[in-house]
């Protein structure tokens, strides 16, 4: 891989740094690449010439990330904030936000350039369409003396770890390498969009919790908007047909063998014209309690027999990246209550 790129395809942008450093170095060498990586790969893109040692041969590491979250702010680059915020998340009250701080030297006064609130849509997809907003804000307004690059910040994970895949994901027909369908893909396919036309540098820069005033005040602005709602109207929203998962914690990918399992479903959402993600509770009969909540992906015609709140026997694939509900075995008689 010396002297070569890590990757030479749909890189939202990269840099060449397979090279070996000459000289001594006592600073700190930083690198920011937005690049295509496989779910299961990361990129290691903040790192001290220690951990390059003579040759800077990059490393591909599980765990690390491609969107910076140790980088300094550059002080004379705009930044942007940028949150979202849903009540009853997903289906309820919901808005997003953003907020520009200029550098010293323009003079000019922070500005929210964001503030949209709609009646229903979800978490992930407000604090991706702030995004998107920010971008085509930038692309209208990037006419700053001195100014070459702009650094978007989002305290969100489900930004930060897909921003490098949505490339991939358009080119695979909007399913990822293992499959699965994408969901807010409309959204993705606007930001792609929004990025290239931007017209100036843009970093995404990710930070974590609301440690300063500026997190703050965005924070507040995203949950103004959110509890304001009705102005706006997210037209990609797909509310799904939805009841109350009985399992605290965000539904995963659901670990198939072929087995057979109890289920609860609790969510249907039509992805595409020929899939449905379903979200379930798994309940265990021995214990007679639920033990987790979990997805896995059905053709319409059988997502249209599994009743929200009914309890399942159903056989599942043996794929364990992409599991798949592959036909109901009879339905069977559930608690439909939290566990004690």
């Amino acid at each position: 891989m010396r002297g070569e790129p890590l990757l030479d395809q749909d890189c939202i942008g990269l840099i060449n740094f397979s090279r070996r450093f000459k000289g001594d170095f006592t600073r700190q060498v930083h690198l920011m690449v937005i690049a295509v990586v496989p779910e299961d790969v990361n990129v290691i893109t903040h790192f001290t010439d220690s951990e390059l040692g003579d040759a800077s041969e990059v490393r591909l590491a599980s765990g690390r990330h491609i969107v910076n979250d140790k980088m300094p702010l550059d002080p004379h680059a705009v930044h942007v904030y940028t949150d979202g915020s849903c009540y009853r998340n997903p289906g309820g009250s919901s808005g997003c936000a953003a907020i520009v701080q200029y550098p010293e030297h323009l003079g000019r006064e922070d500005e929210q350039i964001v503030d949209f609130g709609c009646s229903e849509s979800s978490n992930q997809r407000m604090e991706l369409l702030a995004c998107i907003q920010a971008l085509k804000w930038i692309r209208s307004d990037s006419r700053w003396p001195g100014v070459s690059r702009v650094q978007i910040v989002t305290d969100s994970r489900y930004v930060k770890d897909n921003i490098i895949r949505a490339p991939s994901w358009r080119k695979n027909d909007w399913r990822n390498q293992f499959g699965e369908p994408i969901e807010n893909r409309d959204l993705w396919r606007e930001f792609l969009s929004a990025y290239q036309r931007v017209g100036i540098t843009v970093h995404f820069e990710w930070t974590s919790g609301k440690k300063t005033p500026i997190l703050k005040t965005i924070d507040r602005a995203a949950k103004v908007a959110a509890k304001r709602g009705g102005q706006d109207t997210d037209r990609g929203f797909r509310p799904g047909i939805v009841a109350k998962s009985l399992v605290k914690g965000t539904a995963t990918r659901f670990p198939v063998n072929g087995q057979l399992a109890v289920i609860r479903p609790y969510k249907k959402t039509l992805l595409g014209k020929a899939e449905n993600k379903v979200r379930f509770d798994v309940f265990s009969e021995d214990t007679g309690m639920y033990t987790q909540s979990c997805y896995a992906f059905a053709s319409p015609a059988l997502a249209a027999e599994l009743h929200r709140q009914h309890g399942y026997r159903v056989r599942f694939n043996d794929t364990p990246n992409y599991p798949k509900i592959l036909e109901i075995i009879e339905e069977v008689t559930i608690p439909n209550r939290v566990n004690p």
